[in-house]
């Protein structure tokens, strides 16, 4: 086996690694996911691993395992092919990370939001701008960088000079350095020199690594205080259920309220509406006749386990 063999294997596995060490910090944190910026975080992690490996290493591989298909042109085209329907992979995550950002804001500021969204823009035109005659087939990783880095500067910008959640002080400086490195890893690729393999190579260990870290650091460095109280005992509704006749919905919100939240941050772990959940806490008063949180929460209580 060639240097340039071992190379590619060794990136491939180190890939995978950081793939599975992704998912397993996921896995281990599973109760973090009842909060939407972490389940925005999770999805955006799943889209750009699934892309990584169905986009870049398909590349890869391709020419590695079929090395006298490359003068025939045919493995080039299926190459093209295989990067375009991972696209969708691609889109998905950038739009989980895009609402992730708007998500972890505690203000909005519609200024930074125009700027960032200009300088989106023309990071999108990055690939007509720098090519001669812009085909799709031909710069898709050109194409799908510039979407990358139109993105990660949408999300960086407000994110720098806004007040964010879970992540205050110094423990926000490296998320906002890993996001700029997303940023940058991407931006080389315009780069002529990037069609020197091992530098291809390069590139596709730092698309792994600056997303995993941007994951794992933002699960270990958060702080989410509401969680303390999800820790300190197990319920079991299935009784409470029974004898009040309440809904699989109704149980989600119960629980929420049993955490000490209120009805908009319920509102947002369950994705729905405000008005929604006030709709959902009446008919929970009504047929556990109580009056209020307080009283719902004592009669649960009785519910409660030990963990």
């Amino acid at each position: 086996m060639d240097i340039q063999r071992l190379l590619i294997w060794v990136c491939f596995i180190l890939c995978l690694g950081l793939t599975v060490g992704g998912v397993m910090v996921f896995f281990r944190l599973r109760e973090r996911g009842t909060l939407p910026a972490v389940r925005l975080m999770q999805y955006y992690l799943v889209m750009m691993y699934a892309f990584g490996f169905y986009a870049l290493w398909s590349d890869v591989l391709l020419r590695l395992l079929f090395p006298l298909e490359q003068e025939e042109g045919l493995i080039p085209k299926i190459s093209n092919f295989l990067s375009l329907l991972g696209a969708p992979f691609l889109l998905i995550g950038l739009i989980m990370l895009a609402l992730w950002g708007v998500r972890m804001l505690l203000k909005k500021s519609t200024i930074l939001i125009i700027t960032s969204s200009g300088l989106g823009l023309l990071a999108i035109a990055l690939p007509y701008l720098l090519t001669q005659q812009f085909e799709v087939l031909l710069h898709t990783e050109q194409l799908f960088s510039s979407v990358t880095v139109a993105v990660v500067l949408f999300t960086l910008l407000p994110v720098t000079f806004l007040p964010i959640r879970y992540l205050k002080g110094k423990a926000k400086t490296p998320l906002l350095a890993i996001l700029l490195l997303i940023g940058l890893t991407h931006g080389i690729i315009f780069l002529p020199f990037l069609s020197d393999s091992q530098l291809e190579l390069l590139f596709i260990f730092f698309f792994f690594l600056t997303n995993t870290g941007l994951g794992v650091y933002f699960l270990y460095a958060g702080d989410f205080p509401s969680l303390i109280k999800e820790k300190s005992s197990t319920l079991t509704l299935d009784g409470f259920v029974q004898k009040y006749g309440i809904t699989t919905r109704e149980k989600d919100v119960i629980m929420e309220i049993y955490k000490g939240k209120t009805n908009q941050e319920v509102a947002d772990t369950l994705f729905v509406t405000l008005q929604t959940i006030k709709d959902h806490t009446s008919r929970i008063y009504q047929k556990t006749e109580v009056k209020n949180r307080n009283q719902l929460t004592s009669l649960v209580r009785k519910f409660e386990k030990p963990a």
